[in-house]
């Protein structure tokens, strides 16, 4: 079975289809690994009615280079792309729940035809990034040619690091189209090019189609998954219950352990102050007018009686 691919005319018809299912740009949050979003805030998302949110300029700018990033990967890998179109959604075909869509898919590599190489995959997804230049250290070197390409095949650790959220969202691409390998192409910093090849993952496909179902299986019974100490769940929950009636009423029992983690949590948080500002004291004395102080895991900065310590990165 193949997956169900629907063109919608813009984008808020495109919006408003994904309000009926998991996307693969969703997948991380409701893993509970997205640094951006929660699956109670996720859940809320989905169960409301919610205003289509504007475009942001670093959405807009991706859009815009997503044509050049493309092009960038296509000299740089040797492969031939397709586009779908900018508003196409592919559904699962048993799961039209779970849907994906993708930036471009790309057919096989000419040096793979040439070495007649059928146990390649014919067919890849290639998802398109544009991030800035902060996150460069959450990527490694990547791939730089066709040759890498084929090499990755024997040894995959060619290409060890990506961050772990867009690793997610190919491995979800893959769940719905059927696809064995998908490529990562990104801009970093606007200048900075890399690319790399993820192989399709059945071990990982399993749990995530199951978190999935247990996921859109809360959201057409209208439950809410339990809250967790994300800020996108602190900013749902706030938004949501945003008034005070001045009623009172009597918890259930079981929310004792939560008084006693809150007062735990307040003991805590006084305890490491006052670890911090213990720890900062002592910098201001050992390094007296100095303004910077060097460990070899660390560098301490002090301006203006104010005291910063970092983590040390030797490649800057």
């Amino acid at each position: 079975m193949t997956a169900t691919v629907k063109k919608y005319r813009n984008r808020d018809a495109w919006l408003k289809a994904r309000q009926g299912g998991i996307g693969a740009s969703d997948a991380a949050q409701v893993l509970g690994i997205s640094s951006w979003g929660s699956p109670y805030d996720l859940w809320r998302k989905k169960t409301t009615k919610t205003q289509l949110i504007p475009e942001t300029s670093l959405q807009k700018a991706g859009h815009y280079l997503e044509p050049v990033v493309a092009k960038m990967f296509r000299d740089a890998a040797g492969l031939k792309m397709h586009n779908d179109g900018k508003y196409a959604v592919h559904y699962h075909p048993a799961k039209p729940h779970i849907f994906a869509s993708l930036d471009r898919t790309c057919v096989k590599s000419l040096l793979e035809t040439a070495l007649d190489l059928e146990y390649m995959p014919s067919i890849a997804i290639v998802e398109i990034k544009n991030v800035s230049e902060w996150m460069s250290k959450e990527w490694s070197k990547g791939l730089s040619s066709p040759e890498e390409v084929f090499r990755h095949y024997f040894d995959p650790s060619v290409n060890e690091k990506i961050p772990l959220i867009y690793n997610v969202q190919v491995q979800h691409q893959m769940l719905v189209t059927g696809l064995k390998v998908a490529y990562i192409a990104v801009l970093i910093g606007g200048n900075d090019f890399r690319y790399f090849r993820v192989e399709r993952n059945e071990k990982f496909l399993v749990k995530l189609e199951y978190e999935l179902d247990k996921f859109w299986e809360l959201v057409k019974t209208d439950t809410p998954p339990d809250p967790d100490a994300h800020p996108a769940t602190t900013k749902a929950l706030k938004e949501m219950y945003s008034e005070d009636n001045g009623k009172e009423i009597t918890l259930d029992p079981s929310m004792y352990c939560w008084a006693l983690k809150h007062e735990y949590g307040e003991q805590q948080e006084k305890r490491g102050k006052n670890q911090k500002e213990l720890a900062k004291n002592w910098f201001r004395e050992k390094m007296g007018d100095n303004s910077i102080g060097l460990l070899p895991k660390h560098v301490i900065h002090r301006k203006n009686g104010r005291i910063t310590v970092k983590e040390r990165f030797y490649d800057e």
